[in-house]
């Protein structure tokens, strides 16, 4: 048997689709496709990463000692090793867990601090344990350490808005700071955006081994066209109401909860969108290399 025959038969005997397989050795599906019709052969980190998976030496992985193979399943249960050497359905397992934790600690923290302050104080510090448990309870077991990372985040920063009026956007102030307008703001303005930044980076991170499964050009430049239009409204609109009615309007709608909750969410989207729109791009790259290459 060719080296291709014998990672699709070790794959289907571990019962992992060509995508589950991806995503355990953080490649594209393409290619475990070309790996499995011997279009390609893998790198040697990945040759002993497959070993790894499937319980068998490089040599039986690669000259296909089916015999031998057999007889280490019939002493040896089936595991399924991940890099962080998890079985497939305990990592389902520990998401379960994850959540009730968060749960507890959700209820400890709102009745802790009800207790002290009130009800909604301990709400609004509770709130991030408790979305983080309802991902976890909700997801597959995929990037769940990222959703509830941006869960955390856009937790802590509404509350550093609502509660403080601080955001990112100071840093664009930074030459203009005075010491009459508080360097701590400044800092915390700082430290918002570093976070904001590295949420960014882990974001691409996590998908860096997505691949586009078509060209969709088209899509990913309205697209664009959208989060540019979701940024220019809410500054024209702004804009509009300073020349039309005054500066004591403009402050006026500033000052309104409505309006600041409404900039805020279209904020958070203006991201969503942003990763969407990078990591789709980079997976058209990627794509378009793979076409190259064959």
């Amino acid at each position: 048997m060719t080296l291709g025959e014998n990672i699709a038969r070790l794959r289907a005997e571990k019962r992992l689709s060509q995508g589950d397989l991806a995503e355990l050795l953080d490649v594209s599906r393409q290619s475990i496709s070309k790996w499995e019709t011997d279009a390609s052969v893998p790198e040697l980190d990945k040759l002993l990463r497959l070993a790894e998976i499937f319980g068998v030496t490089l040599d039986e992985l690669v000259k296909g000692e089916a015999e031998k193979v057999a007889e280490e399943k019939q002493a040896e249960p089936q595991i399924i090793a991940y890099s962080t050497n998890e079985n497939l359905h305990d990592k389902g397992k520990g998401n379960r867990i994850g959540g009730i934790v968060f749960l507890v600690l959700g209820m400890l923290v709102t009745v802790g601090l009800g207790l002290y302050g009130g009800g909604l104080i301990g709400l609004i510090f509770g709130m991030p344990f408790y979305v983080c448990a309802v991902i976890c309870f909700v997801s597959r077991g995929r990037r769940t350490w990222l959703w509830c990372s941006w869960a955390l985040y856009f937790c802590v920063d509404s509350y550093l808005r609502y509660g403080t009026g601080l955001n990112w956007r100071v840093v664009f102030q930074t030459f203009r700071w005075t010491a009459q307008m508080n360097y701590m703001r400044l800092f915390v303005g700082w430290c918002q955006f570093l976070v904001l930044a590295l949420m960014i980076a882990m974001t691409l991170c996590a998908y860096r081994g997505y691949v586009a499964k078509r060209a969709e050009w088209g899509k990913i430049g309205f697209g664009w066209v959208v989060l540019i239009v979701l940024r220019v409204l809410p500054v024209w609109y702004e804009r509009s109401i300073w020349e039309k009615h005054g500066m004591e309007a403009y402050m006026e709608l500033l000052g309104q909860a409505g309006w600041g909750l409404l900039d805020n969410l279209l904020e958070y989207l203006r991201f969503g969108i942003f990763c969407y729109l990078v990591i789709r791009m980079l997976g058209m790259l990627r794509l378009k290399n793979l076409e190259k290459s064959e």
